[in-house]
């Protein structure tokens, strides 16, 4: 991904923040969405610009749908407890399991570095393709939620990964 310069201080910048790392994408009026998709992620990350909060959301839904609430929940804590940057949630009502990661625009100028736009879509990819495939196992009752975190494939290495303590 390449690092774009400059600062995002509205919607249209965050989309062509995106177009600038060659990611296929769509703009979505009026909910200010994006969608990248990206291989081994299936499906879409949606990055949310709030105008209300100075927040940029990048939000991936898993597919499966949660069968074992209890032993999911256990496991999502243990995983975003060793992760740098936690973000697996479950919805309320236990339809959506997602990962989210919240970036922060500046206060008073509202803006965000368009550089943080690739290594944060990297960071939800990475998390994703580590731990969407555990959590599923999780919910089918096919993986002990104590075994979530050490679970993660063996490619799941790197800086992001490195200092996880199992």
């Amino acid at each position: 991904m390449r690092a774009p310069t400059g600062t995002l201080g509205c919607f249209a910048d965050l989309v062509a923040a995106v177009a600038a790392q060659g990611l296929p994408h769509r703009a979505v009026a009026p909910q200010v969405e994006v969608q990248v998709h990206r291989p081994p992620v299936v499906g879409a990350i949606t990055l949310i610009w709030s105008a209300q909060v100075p927040t940029v959301q990048l939000l991936h839904v898993i597919a499966h749908p949660p069968a074992n609430r209890p032993a999911l929940l256990d496991a999502i804590a243990r995983i975003n407890h060793a992760l740098p940057r936690p973000g697996f949630g479950l919805a309320p009502d236990g339809d959506a399991l997602y990962f989210r990661l919240v970036l922060a625009r500046r206060r008073g100028t509202d803006d965000l570095a368009a550089a943080a736009i690739g290594p944060a879509l990297t960071a939800v990819i990475d998390a994703v393709a580590a731990f969407a495939p555990v959590l599923a196992e999780v919910a089918r009752g096919a993986r002990p939620a104590d075994q979530a975190v050490r679970a993660r494939p063996a490619q799941a290495t790197g800086a992001a990964f490195d200092w996880i303590v199992e």
